[in-house]
């Protein structure tokens, strides 16, 4: 797979608002930073939406996930190397590694689907 390019994990939610400020939606904010070759970048990402509380926590877990997943595929590409599987378990690890390599391409912006 390709370099990261999106800011290393953690992300950490720094503040959730639930109470609407506008119209029907909610506000919380990611805070994104990492300290680069003594060089600290820091961000933060606004979301609004109607579950600002379940979408903030859902996209501050995205760097952990996608390095579990990169780290499963490697896992299960060397399990069907070398493990003879019965061929049911040999599709489905074929299946889930197209699964996990679309999942991995669209997070690290190479697809858009």
């Amino acid at each position: 797979m390709t370099d990261t390019k999106h800011t290393p994990g953690p992300w950490t939610v720094s503040k959730v608002d639930e109470e609407p400020d506008e119209g029907f939606f909610g506000g919380a904010t990611i805070d994104m930073s990492v300290d680069d070759d003594d060089e600290y970048l820091s961000g933060n990402i606004e979301i609004t939406s109607n579950n600002p509380l379940a979408d903030v926590h859902l996209i501050a877990t995205a760097p952990e996930m996608l390095s579990e997943i990169e780290k499963e595929l490697v896992w299960i590409r060397h399990i069907r190397k070398t493990v003879l599987l019965p061929e049911s378990v040999d599709m489905g690890f074929g299946q889930a590694i197209k699964v996990f390599e679309k999942l991995i391409a669209k997070a690290k912006g190479l697809t858009d689907a």
